[in-house]
């Protein structure tokens, strides 16, 4: 793995740790998903230029509409009207918005049927540049299989709305949706812990869990999930999944130019196997 896959390893481990020690100290559900909309917010914060802020909120249009709450809604700093900085800032012109992250601690069915009516609300927006901002789905767990997640994911509208762009569930080292390096296809993709030559990741290989080796396994001092992907069991490798999550933010931040990010991001980190 290169400097940048090296990196991003060290990044999801202490976002996982983060988490998880929240989770254990803090009871109230509510205030759980709050503390891990922070943590991903301090993420995204770090990751992207200083041009943007990252808040939460609604976002609105000029007739008067509003979308539904946003955990996190990636803005343009320097072209945010004084009008709504008087206060606590809860509200956003959609055309000022770059980006908007759905945050899950746990990712359900009713979770997924959320961000497709939260990104129904977006597009129900007026814009007077006639763009709006993509939605991401983010969640640190799965309590469904991820064939299952991408199942839900597979039709672009239903009646809840239409899905999400992207959608990463960390534990489960998942990606579903629209990525950089894929061409315009929607990929459902499962990044596993490659097979090694000598020191080398093996393009195009997964490494299969063994009967007894439980919930995760350890390689080199990192603990990998042991995720099931057509009734096979796979030792994923999240690192992989939220480098691509974060490349997904910068290039989105970009557009329409290529982000140096993607230059460091090899073959090897953008192998992903179908799920």
């Amino acid at each position: 793995m290169n400097h940048v896959g090296s990196y991003w390893r060290g990044v999801t481990q202490r976002l996982q740790a983060e988490v998880e020690q929240m989770n254990q100290l803090i009871d109230h559900q509510g205030t759980k998903g709050t503390e891990n909309e922070l943590s991903l917010a301090r993420m995204v914060q770090n990751l992207i230029p200083e041009r943007y802020g990252v808040g939460s909120g609604l976002l609105i249009d000029a007739d008067g509409a509003s979308s539904k709450q946003m955990d996190l809604v990636v803005y343009e700093r320097g072209n945010e009207p004084a009008m709504f900085a008087q206060t606590n800032q809860v509200l956003f012109p959609v055309e000022n918005v770059r980006l908007c992250v759905e945050v899950k601690t746990t990712v359900t069915k009713s979770a997924i049927e959320d961000s497709r009516a939260k990104k129904a609300s977006i597009e129900a927006l007026r814009s007077s540049t006639s763009i709006r901002p993509p939605l991401a789905l983010f969640g640190y767990r799965g309590d469904i299989g991820a064939s299952t997640i991408s199942d839900h994911l597979d039709t672009p509208t239903n009646e809840h709305g239409p899905r999400p762009d992207v959608t990463t569930v960390v534990d489960l080292a998942l990606l579903v949706g629209t990525l950089q390096g894929y061409g315009s296809n929607w990929i459902r993709g499962f990044a596993g812990l490659q097979r090694l030559e000598g020191e080398i990741p093996v393009v195009g290989t997964v490494q299969e869990a063994r009967d007894d080796d439980g919930t995760s396994v350890v390689r080199g001092n990192v603990a990998y999930p042991i995720v099931s992907i057509d009734e096979t069991w796979l030792i994923g490798e999240p690192s992989r999944a939220l480098l691509l999550f974060a490349e997904w933010v910068v290039v989105t931040l970009s557009s329409p130019t290529t982000p140096v990010m993607s230059a460091y991001i090899d073959e090897t980190t953008r192998d992903l196997m179908p799920v």
